[in-house]
């Protein structure tokens, strides 16, 4: 324990004096009493958060009662049982603060399990916090008049008790909470730039790649990690090692913040991810006239939402013929998936007619359109120079460019040997055209798998 006392130094009005928060030294007690929390990182669907108090604790039955037990034997299987992950903040390491640490590990949370048992000033605090970024949250108790009466009536709670038959119906009952939570949209605050933080353009190369993140370098030796959120608003990257391979130079930006000490690498610098935006607005069952924006023989038709997004209603819903490109139909919203970034339609109709769209807007690509696409020419790269390939657009039937900084690898290799054929078909997406000159850039994706879900 510290020198300082509970009454004097807690951040915690009422604490009883034994949270890990007094157990820090002097200078992190500081540290964190003036700490203020922005939202800077986003929530990892599968991680579960515990607020609840640790150790052994007496309950106003005067039984002592082990929460670390309870949570280790009891807590952790049924949320790994769910496919998920448990966090409590005892579990947390790394140089900041008790509060730092919780609020960091707070923000990551797809669901928040808070335990009022004892009537923990502590848990009160976090789920405070839950509350503010409208966490998904499970509350559990022993004793109902625990749980604070500010929020008493705001969520439905599992009560349980010592006695085995209560632990195993709060085991059932807690993994059917977490399933069906899960499964729900999410709806939390979004979070906001770094505070105190900059931002440095600069190119850098891939020096290392797994799934789900790359790590760069630039040129004076800064490295910087990059995931499938800073590499891409619109869609989530679900093979960081095909998309960006080792060696691939990227035109992106540092992020740092000095409050955390951390570094990260973003290719989507200024840009706002429109998914929370859509999340709120576009519920399950809401009817929404668009056009078709792309057409996928395999798939089915992708139509425009909002901010740029679309939507995919699936081949078999049509029956048969898909719809032109620009034609209106008339669908209902299934699902926004936030965390995928996938947004499942349902068809409800289809207008008789495509509208009518003007030469030079039926000649121009798409953003973000993905598909199939015809190579024209080949023109390899000169010792490292150069280097790009000719594609014709199913949708416009203009050619579009793919160069050597925007292929994988081993399609490089076969461009620098020859073994790209005309009138072969690659996978890729639209992400840049030029209005005034029609010039499009095309980036390769690697084939789909599957065909993106939807109900």
């Amino acid at each position: 324990m510290s020198g300082l006392s509970a009454s004097a130094s807690c951040a915690v009005s009422g604490c009883p004096g034994c949270c890990l928060y007094q157990q820090q030294p002097p200078e992190e007690q500081i540290m964190s009493a003036i700490f203020k929390p922005t939202r800077t990182l986003n929530p990892e669907p599968d991680h579960v958060f515990f607020a609840m108090p640790f150790g052994t604790k007496e309950l106003t039955n005067g039984q002592p009662f082990d929460f670390d037990a309870f949570y280790t034997d009891v807590c952790v299987p049924v949320v790994r049982e769910c496919g998920m992950t448990p966090v409590r903040v005892d579990g947390l390491y790394g140089a900041q603060g008790v509060l730092e640490a919780v609020w960091r590990a707070m923000q990551q949370a797809g669901v928040v399990v808070a335990d009022c048992t004892g009537g923990s000033p502590n848990v009160a605090f976090e789920m405070a916090w839950a509350l503010m970024l409208n966490k998904r949250t499970v509350v559990i108790t022993q004793e109902s008049t625990d749980i604070p009466s500010d929020i008493r009536g705001l969520y439905r709670y599992i009560a349980y008790s010592q006695n085995y038959q209560d632990m195993q119906t709060l085991r059932k009952e807690l993994a059917l909470q977490l399933t069906a939570l899960s499964q729900e949209p999410s709806d939390e605050m979004a979070p906001m730039p770094m505070p105190g933080g900059s931002t440095t353009s600069v190119k850098a190369k891939v020096i290392n790649a797994d799934k789900d993140y790359v790590m760069v370098r630039d040129d004076s030796g800064r490295y910087g990690v990059m995931g499938s959120a800073d590499a891409d608003v619109s869609r989530v990257v679900n093979d960081m090692r095909k998309v960006f391979p080792v060696g691939t130079v990227l035109d992106g930006a540092f992020v740092i913040d000095p409050m955390r000490k951390e570094m990260r690498y973003t290719l989507v610098s200024g840009e706002r991810s429109p998914w929370p935006l859509l999340s709120n607005k576009y519920k399950p069952g809401t009817v929404l006239k668009s056009r078709v924006v792309n057409v996928d023989e395999r798939h089915g038709a992708f139509v425009h939402v909002e901010y740029g997004i679309n939507g995919l209603v699936p081949r078999q819903q049509f029956g048969g013929t898909l719809p032109a490109v620009g034609a209106e139909i008339e669908t209902m919203i299934v699902t926004v998936d936030e965390h995928r970034r996938r947004i499942a339609l349902r068809l409800m109709s289809v207008g008789t007619r495509p509208r009518a769209i003007s030469s030079n807007e039926a000649s121009r690509a798409v953003p973000n359109w993905r598909g199939h696409a015809e190579v024209t020419r080949v023109v390899p790269e000169d010792n490292g120079h150069g280097g790009y390939l000719l594609l014709r657009l199913p949708t416009t039937g203009r050619n579009a460019l793919l160069l050597v900084k925007d292929m994988s690898e081993d399609l490089r290799a076969d461009l620098n040997n020859n073994e790209v054929d005309l009138g072969e078909e690659i996978y890729v997406e639209v992400y840049r055209t030029n209005k005034e000159t029609g010039k499009t850039l095309l980036r390769e994706l690697p084939e789909p798998e599957e065909a993106p879900s939807a109900a």
